[in-house]
């Protein structure tokens, strides 16, 4: 019977999860295990790197288990599904991801949208509209990661990115700085000297750096 792999404790976190030796041989202990993952989600603030400690839920009918729990009624569990999706063990699962797409729970939506727009491959460009419109700003970043992926997305990019440029978040401003390389140039060169002005040192950071390394993006008026 396959055992979870022991994991290394949480930096900042304190002692490893007591998940060592565990088999997850009913959905009972399955779900006990993706309730913790959407915890660690929550103390991380989102970050799937943090939830990776504890590593991949290994069962004998984990694909049954999995599926299982995208109608559980707890929605920190539908939520983790989301996250444990990641793991290589799964395969290419995105049809969980599309079921949870019309969760009744909003953090189940967030978090499903999230998983789409961080697999550009199926990303839609309603998806990205939708990352971009968000008031959560780590759609927003995921949205604008997408823009600047060289992948086609239909519409205005300039509108678009100006959309993510006008952010409160200055992580996101800083992100849409560093993808304007598909913006035509007239309108990359405004966004560059607009950047300049912003009040958030970050951002004047990635602007300069622009700059630095692509000198040809904008001119200055003489």
């Amino acid at each position: 019977m396959e055992q979870v792999p022991k994991n290394d404790a949480v930096e900042g976190e304190g002692e490893a999860p007591e998940w060592e030796g565990v088999t997850l041989d009913t959905y009972e202990k399955y779900r006990e295990f993706a309730k913790r993952v959407a915890q660690l989600l929550d103390e991380h603030d989102g970050d799937a790197e943090a939830v990776a400690t504890l590593g991949s839920p290994e069962a004998p009918h984990k694909v049954s288990y999995f599926e299982q729990s995208t109608s559980d009624d707890d929605p920190d569990v539908r939520r983790a599904v989301l996250t444990l999706l990641n793991s290589s063990f799964m395969g290419d699962r995105h049809d969980i991801a599309e079921k949870l797409r019309d969760d009744e729970d909003p953090k189940v939506r967030e978090a499903a949208l999230a998983w789409f727009l961080g697999k550009t491959t199926y990303a839609t460009d309603e998806q990205v509209k939708e990352g971009l419109a968000s008031n959560n700003p780590k759609l927003q970043i995921l949205a604008v990661k997408v823009l600047g992926a060289e992948r086609l997305v239909k519409g205005d990019i300039t509108s678009l990115m100006k959309s993510a440029l006008e952010s409160d978040s200055a992580e996101v401003r800083a992100t849409a700085i560093a993808a304007l390389h598909r913006v035509p140039d007239e309108e990359r060169m405004g966004f560059l000297n607009d950047a300049f002005g912003d009040e958030s040192a970050s951002v004047r950071e990635v602007a300069v750096s622009k700059i630095i390394f692509a000198p040809r993006e904008i001119q200055t008026e003489g």
